[in-house]
């Protein structure tokens, strides 16, 4: 199933069970998050590199079932849901939730430039280091944003 609100994605599954990964899906390369210690705790997971939606969906799955995640949080750009990146990411939330994927499409606006600018703030720059881990650390941020959503609730 596919949800675009949290309080609909809730009706559905409270309480919630297991973990929660946060997905930043990019064209080549897509960032996860996730939740740890019963969704106490929000850590970067990884990176994926793959750019054909069947793959990546499969991919994220896979990473579902090691982490313990129950539930996909993907960031998806509602003020832009014409654009190429809105239709990429619902075609991942078609295609994840075809193969048993719970998903929750949450607002992702603003969390890449958020990320840039705490990067900046505390290195002045970004390294390679940065870079490598950029999509994760969004993917962080929409998961952090969506769980103070859903723990508001």
């Amino acid at each position: 199933m596919i949800f675009k609100t949290v309080s609909d994605f809730l009706l559905h599954h409270s309480p919630l069970k297991g973990e929660i990964l946060g997905v930043d899906v990019g064209f080549k390369k897509t960032g996860l998050a996730v939740t740890v210690g019963e969704r106490k705790l929000i850590l970067p997971s990884s990176m994926i590199y793959e750019s054909l939606i069947q793959n990546l969906a499969h991919k994220i799955k896979h990473t579902m079932q090691e982490k313990d995640c129950n539930y996909a949080i993907l960031g998806f750009p509602f003020a832009w849901e014409e654009g190429a990146s809105a239709q990429r990411i619902m075609n991942l939330s078609k295609a994840l939730s075809s193969i048993g994927v719970i998903v929750l499409l949450y607002d992702e606006n603003r969390t890449s430039v958020q990320i840039k600018q705490i990067i900046f703030e505390q290195k002045g720059r970004m390294s390679k280091k940065d870079l490598q881990n950029y999509d994760s650390k969004v993917a962080s941020l929409i998961l952090s944003n969506a769980m103070d959503e859903i723990n508001s609730f």
